[in-house]
């Protein structure tokens, strides 16, 4: 009797993906690593479908959080730290504050989704760009 061999599995194929950026791993260690993989998994599976105005809030969270963080910490060897830090040193100068939308980005890009998007009138905007507006506007309310 011939014995049967044993059929085996394919290895599944991985997407390859870029190699992290350095301002990827700095806001990592400065948030940790659970906060900073559940902000990804959080972002891969909400950003396909989610409205733009609902994740830019979402994102802001993930800024005001992470200045927190550097506030506490004052990492000076930390790229993502000092971004933050000189942020809230700037003020509100939207031109100077764009300086934070590397660390946006990152973001995105570690989830693995885009934060450029099209409406229906065929007109580009940017998830990445409302969410500096919500960070930028954290404290703003107008009815105080």
């Amino acid at each position: 009797m011939a014995k049967k061999k044993k059929k085996t599995k394919a290895p599944k194929k991985s997407k390859k993906r870029a190699p992290r950026s350095d301002l990827s791993k700095d806001l990592e260690i400065l948030v940790g690593h659970d906060v900073y993989s559940t902000w990804v998994k959080m972002l891969a599976e909400l950003v396909p479908w989610g409205r733009t105005e609902r994740l830019s809030i979402l994102v802001a969270a993930m800024l005001q959080f992470s200045a927190s963080a550097a506030t506490r910490r004052g990492q000076e060897d930390n790229s993502a730290a000092v971004l933050l830090q000189e942020s809230a040193e700037i003020g509100m100068d939207y031109e100077e504050q764009e300086r934070l939308m590397p660390l946006i980005e990152v973001l995105f890009k570690d989830a693995g989704v885009k934060w450029k998007r099209t409406n229906a009138r065929g007109q580009g905007y940017s998830i990445a760009d409302e969410a500096l507006n919500q960070f930028l506007r954290w404290d703003f309310m107008p009815w105080e």
